[in-house]
């Protein structure tokens, strides 16, 4: 049983996982999210610290935003997490996981170490199925990132809506749960006021297509 002082955050990219599993726990303390302090943006989205930051404002939530160096090493990542995480005592970390065992397992294995608890509300859900309650609760996203392994750079810049699932190719998960494409939510039941984007340029990023996005 968790202490009443116990701080719950969710692990945030900005994203519909991340936005689904905020609305799933009923009482939420902060947005923590990583950040490159070479580009200012959360790595392979592409979203930028300032649009993070508008984002959190319209949930009505706080950013606790961690400066990465680029390309981080895990090293580098848990040793700024854990630096960061001791001064907040009891914490509980929600995530935004869908059904990759290996991923759940690094992460549970990590907070074990820095002392702070792991839930995963939206676990075993399916990822079609979690699309389509997105969808189904009046949320909207554009995606802003794809890896060009899986798709090519048609897919980047769209809505993330019911045409966007159906043309999917068949071996993509309908949720991006392997990395396939990522996406930024502008709006939805849990935000004060929607985001107004501005597309911007479309630039490749090692293996990613990336929509720049602005307000």
């Amino acid at each position: 049983m968790q202490s009443k002082l116990t701080k719950i955050l969710i692990s945030w990219s900005g994203g519909k996982d991340s936005c689904l599993a905020l609305s799933s726990v009923p009482k939420v303390d902060g947005l923590l999210t990583t950040f490159d302090e070479h580009s200012r943006c959360v790595p392979a989205h592409g979203i930028s610290y300032e649009l993070l930051t508008e984002q959190a404002r319209s949930l009505g939530l706080p950013l606790l935003a961690i400066p990465l160096p680029h390309m981080a090493s895990n090293r580098e990542y848990e040793e700024r997490i854990s630096h960061f995480l001791n001064s907040y005592g009891d914490l509980s970390l929600v995530f935004g996981d869908l059904h990759l065992e290996d991923i759940r397992s690094y992460k549970e294995a990590l907070c074990y170490r820095l002392g702070v608890s792991a839930s995963f509300p939206l676990w075993g859900s399916g990822s079609m199925k979690c699309a389509e309650r997105f969808l189904k609760l009046g949320y909207k996203a554009i995606v802003c990132s794809v890896d060009c392994r899986f798709l090519d750079a048609s897919f980047v810049g769209r809505e993330f809506d019911e045409q966007f699932l159906k043309d999917l190719p068949a071996k993509i998960d309908p949720a991006g749960e392997y990395g396939e494409f990522h996406t930024f939510v502008y709006d939805g039941p849990i935000f004060n006021h929607p985001l107004c984007l501005r597309k911007g340029k479309l630039r490749q990023e090692y293996y990613n297509y990336i929509c720049e996005l602005e307000l």
